[in-house]
């Protein structure tokens, strides 16, 4: 366990409705099928997403590892912290995510300077739960350079 991580929703399902928690359950659970398996042995991915949407997030973003493995807020503005996270970890895709799949063509712009290639794009839903998703390569790290 990472310090810092939200809470389980747990008491929620209990003495409620647990239907939420299952709609998040089974958008998330598409998610690892979207982004694929890596192509190579090291290939990095890290996420790009609003902080502000952790809460709602957890579960897609902690199937990746949420806190390890995404660059640094606010989300889709280029920082220093996202150069330094880039240029230490060198993914080959980033995966934006987003409940709204707002600010998604400002981020893949943002990353254009690593030849960013926008492979897939998804609106995955269940119920109430909806999660935009963007996979994107950067060719600057991916194994075989700029293609």
């Amino acid at each position: 366990a990472e310090a810092g991580d939200p809470a389980p929703a747990y008491a929620s399902a209990l003495g409620g409705s647990a239907g939420l928690l299952m709609d998040w359950y089974q958008v998330s659970a598409e998610l690892p099928s979207f982004v694929g398996n890596p192509t190579y042995q090291g290939e990095q991915l890290l996420m790009w997403f609003p902080w502000h949407q952790l809460g709602t997030l957890n579960e897609p973003a902690g199937m990746f590892h949420d806190g390890f493995n995404s660059l640094p807020p606010p989300f889709a503005v280029f920082t220093a912290g996202v150069a330094a996270k880039l240029a230490h970890r060198r993914p080959a895709e980033v995966l934006l995510l987003s409940t709204t799949g707002g600010q998604f063509a400002t981020a893949l712009h943002e990353l254009a300077r690593y030849h960013a290639v926008l492979l897939r794009t998804t609106v995955l839903r269940q119920g109430p739960a909806v999660l935009h998703a963007w996979l994107i390569l950067l060719r600057s790290f991916a194994r075989g350079g700029i293609a």
